[in-house]
């Protein structure tokens, strides 16, 4: 859940620099912010329980490499967008994965432990995702700060050639 924390504290200075957003009032860019953190969390809710059916088809492995590759990969293209759709659209891709990772790692967990064992190890699964929670913002703050991280630099470099070009730059 880092990946899904790490954009918390820079998704309202990226919506307000975003292609379609710029210029809007605080309103408008609050409720996109809004609705992007939430079309995550509906895709995550929506596709949990058909991703654990295929893991109970092909396999917790291959479920969980999917989710951790998905997650990879929005999370690179949601820093290089300046297209509002697309940022949707990585947002709602970006649940999927999770739920993908989500779902099989819990399911790995409660397969790879004893009866005995089990309810431990949920436990230590569900702080494991919460210090995501706890971790992901305070990363994501840290990395955003002005002149702070080289990640911000490439990023606010990128934006700002997308801004100046058509919009949807990227891809």
């Amino acid at each position: 859940m880092i990946g899904y924390g790490i954009t918390v504290p820079v998704l309202p200075y990226y919506a307000e620099r975003i292609h379609g957003l710029a210029g809007v009032s605080q309103q408008v860019i609050a409720l996109h912010v809004g609705i992007l953190t939430s079309v995550y969390a509906l895709a995550q809710l929506i596709a949990s329980p058909f991703i654990g059916r295929l893991g109970d088809r092909v396999g917790r492995r291959p479920v969980l490499l999917a989710g951790l590759a998905g997650m990879a990969v929005t999370q690179v293209a949601f820093a290089l967008t300046s297209s509002l759709p697309l940022l949707y659209a990585l947002r709602v891709l970006s649940g999927l994965a999770t739920a993908g990772l989500l779902v099989a790692a819990g399911a790995s967990v409660a397969d790879l432990t004893s009866e005995a064992d089990r309810v431990r190890g949920m436990a230590w699964f569900g702080t494991a995702v919460s210090l995501g929670f706890v971790a992901g913002p305070v990363l994501g703050g840290f990395l955003s700060r002005p002149g702070g991280s080289p990640v911000r630099a490439a990023c606010e470099s990128r934006a700002t050639r997308c801004r100046s070009s058509p919009p949807g730059c990227w891809p």
